[in-house]
């Protein structure tokens, strides 16, 4: 291998890095948001529709969640 191949290789490999490390950024942003609001449930009195909307909140995040490390998943290098 070249040194300029070598170049372009490692260059591919931080680029592919920095990637995975932006998703897993952005999954442990999601996760810290989930935990908040498991903690206002679990702390505060919330009636059922206030539940049901911290529910939907947690269901929406959850989903997120998965997509982003879907996205890990395929990025396979």
């Amino acid at each position: 291998m070249s040194e300029e191949e070598r170049r372009k290789f490692l260059l591919e490999q931080l680029e592919w890095v920095k990637d995975r490390q932006r998703i897993y950024d952005e999954i442990d942003r999601k996760l810290r948001e989930m935990r908040g609001i498991a903690e206002i449930a679990a702390r505060e009195a919330v009636s059922d529709a206030e539940r049901e909307v911290l529910q939907e909140q947690m269901n929406e995040l959850r989903d997120e969640v998965e997509k982003l490390n879907a996205q890990l998943c395929q990025s396979v290098h």
